[in-house]
């Protein structure tokens, strides 16, 4: 081998490429925990948002759908034990119903507690009530209800719990609205903070990015190593997010109780998964794409020193 040979630089430029891509340093420690703590906050902030959203549709459906095809028969609390089994009898015999269940005065007494509390239900004649269901195939016949039951008992009232489930239907269409316009905020704010953060990591390694733009690096290979870091702490501030969302959901539900806390099931439980996975998905996402499209943009702003290139040995043009 000549001398001339041993002292040429290896011709393939590209395997050297990925190694520099590697080495570069796109950011200081200060600067990554800095970046991590900002992604971890607004996560964990769209997390508790789009959680407590979710629970609220998701309960609030589930109650409508069954309130939706239930009504109350209220009688006085004097009527007679067979006078209220007569008139569920009745109303159990009619197209469209389901069940027709008296209620117990234990029943009563649960339903009323949270609203007029336990002391001022002592020595109240409480009304005789009778749960009905009705089938979810049938319209709701509540003209055949009313009648039937004020032919047996002309005091009886039939209460129709559908005003209701529409009223609690437009609180949670409010809800989400609200949850949903948070959300979109957070993100915006987690973009905007992204870009700025990766423009301001570009500009701080100007000299840096100068050798490797004389050297040949490409400006994609250069934009992908700033936006692979950024995926990193967007990843590092997500799990971090997701575990306090965690840790602060199953808190809530330990202080509050069964109280406060309805009966969680299958549905419940996926709503509040993807309720805190799809923010933190999300963030990941916005986070690498913003930090790529920023650096390549950072980068075609820079300018390399003219009196560099030249002493690197490269001309400054193709004309020089």
């Amino acid at each position: 081998m000549s001398e001339t040979e041993a002292d040429r630089p290896p011709a393939p430029r590209r395997a050297s490429q990925p190694t520099t891509a590697l080495l570069l340093p796109v950011a200081d420690r200060p600067t990554r925990r800095l970046t991590t703590t900002m992604i971890a906050a607004l996560v964990f902030l769209g997390a508790m948002a789009s959680l407590a959203t979710t629970m609220v549709g998701l309960i609030g459906w589930q109650a409508s759908r069954e309130v939706s095809q239930s009504l109350t028969v209220e009688l006085p609390a004097t009527t007679a034990a067979s006078e209220v089994e007569a008139v569920a009898e009745a109303l159990a015999a009619l197209n469209g119903v389901g069940t027709a269940r008296p209620l117990g005065s234990g029943e009563t007494r649960a339903l009323l507690e949270p609203w007029l509390g336990t002391d001022r239900l002592e020595g109240i004649l409480l009304p005789r009530l009778i749960a009905v269901t009705t089938i979810a195939s049938a319209a709701v016949p509540v003209g055949s209800i009313e009648r039937t039951a004020t032919a047996l008992l002309p005091s009886a009232i039939v209460i129709d719990h559908r005003r209701m489930a529409g009223n609690a239907s437009d609180a949670v269409e409010a809800v989400l609205a609200v949850g949903v316009a948070v959300l979109a905020a957070l993100l915006l704010a987690l973009a905007l903070g992204a870009r700025a953060l990766t423009r301001a990591a570009v500009a701080g390694q100007g000299d840096t990015i100068e050798v490797l733009q004389v050297l040949g690096t490409p400006d994609d290979l250069i934009a992908r190593a700033f936006s692979r870091r950024m995926r990193k702490s967007a990843l590092n501030g997500a799990a971090l997010a997701v575990l306090l969302v965690v840790v602060t959901a199953t808190t809530i539900v330990a202080v509050f109780g069964g109280g406060a806390v309805p009966r969680v099931t299958p549905v419940l439980a996926a709503g509040a998964a993807a309720a805190i996975l799809v923010p933190a998905a999300l963030a990941v996402l916005l986070c690498g794409t913003q930090a790529s499209r920023s650096a390549r943009r950072a980068l075609l702003g820079l300018e390399i020193d003219p009196g560099f290139v030249r002493a690197a040995g490269r001309p400054t043009s193709p004309a020089t």
